[in-house]
């Protein structure tokens, strides 16, 4: 939110009085005096009216201020997300639309973090908040205030900013999300495909409890691995080769790989070029400490856009497109 500061001018009324300098010469100059002194309490009554409406004016424009303050201030921050996602998961292939939009969220950081390099790959390992009763089904355990306490955040409750509006995609060209009780729900097809390469999807809303906003976000090249993953299993991951990926390379930009355990607080993240072909290091695998759970593979292409409003106001929109693999634990 941006704070508007408000500048106010207050115009101070001066009443001069100015006396007859004039010596009274006659039963006139007595005449002139009373007048004098009849025109000194005229001005004298006006000043003090001048000073009267001063007075209420800049308490009115005063209270207008603070109540502009205080709204300004009850608003909080506003945060939100926009996903656009073309996926190919284990048990299928879809296309959606996820939106957040929150009022003042807890400002959650990550704790603990242990972080080791490993050329274009990153191993990070991040201490686990705890929260006591423990969070609900669709709330997550956050570190706040430095670290020093954490709470549960309701991470699919959102507020309303109005309908958005998701046109300019050709295989869905006009996507329309509605405002419920606590959440949105789109009239997106599900289809495979949402976009083709190059499409410019605009995404708008005209807000409402949260403030409008609108941005543009291009579509992605579709995005496929090459690789035959059903020969992975555990032992393709336990830290003693290079792991191979191939994919359906665009060359725009970078894709984004991830690997990591279904219980445990470690990822491997690997940022190369978008040129169909890739080795995991197997060093950074083997940096993982242990855990259990299946392992997750990701990998994705994707483009950002944000608007903003001040330091307090953010939407920020992402378009995905992403294949997600999961290879059994042993």
């Amino acid at each position: 939110m941006k704070y508007a500061i408000w500048g106010m001018v207050l115009l101070v009324a001066f009443a001069v009085g100015c006396g007859d300098n004039s010596s009274p010469a006659d039963d006139g100059g007595d005449d002139g005096a009373a007048e004098d002194v009849g025109a000194d309490a005229d001005a004298d009554a006006d000043a003090e009216a001048d000073a009267d409406a001063t007075a209420d004016a800049d308490a009115t424009g005063d209270a207008d201020a603070d109540a502009a303050a205080d709204a300004d201030a009850d608003a909080g921050r506003r945060s939100g997300e926009i996903l656009l996602m073309e996926e190919t998961l284990p048990f299928g292939t879809d296309s959606n639309v996820t939106i957040r939009l929150r009022l003042d969220p807890p400002q959650s950081t990550m704790c603990g973090r242990v972080t080791e390099e490993f050329g274009e790959c990153t191993v990070e390992t991040d201490a686990p908040p705890t929260c006591s009763p423990s969070c609900g089904p669709y709330e997550s355990c956050v570190w706040i205030e430095g670290c020093t306490a954490a709470v549960c955040y309701d991470y699919m409750t959102s507020v309303s900013a109005g309908d958005v509006t998701i046109t300019g995609a050709t295989a869905q060209p006009h996507v329309t999300c509605t405002f419920g009780t606590d959440n949105y729900d789109c009239d997106d097809s599900g289809a495979a495909e949402f976009w083709d390469e190059g499409d410019t999807i605009t995404v708008s809303a005209p807000g409402d409890v949260f403030p409008a906003f609108h941005f543009d976000l291009p579509g992605l090249a579709a995005l496929a691995l090459t690789t035959d993953t059903d020969t992975w299993t555990a032992a393709t991951f336990d830290g003693t080769a290079d792991v191979a990926v191939a994919w359906t390379g665009s060359g725009s930009g970078p894709v984004e790989i991830l690997l990591s355990r279904a219980e445990g607080t470690t990822r491997l993240s690997c940022e190369t070029a978008d040129d169909g072909a890739f080795d995991i290091p197997a060093a950074a695998i083997a940096a993982m400490p242990a855990a259990t759970g299946d392992w997750q593979f990701q990998i994705d292409r994707h483009a950002e856009a944000a608007w903003r409003e001040g330091e307090d106001g953010e939407v920020l929109g992402l378009a995905y497109a992403v294949v997600v693999v999961s290879v059994p634990a042993p």
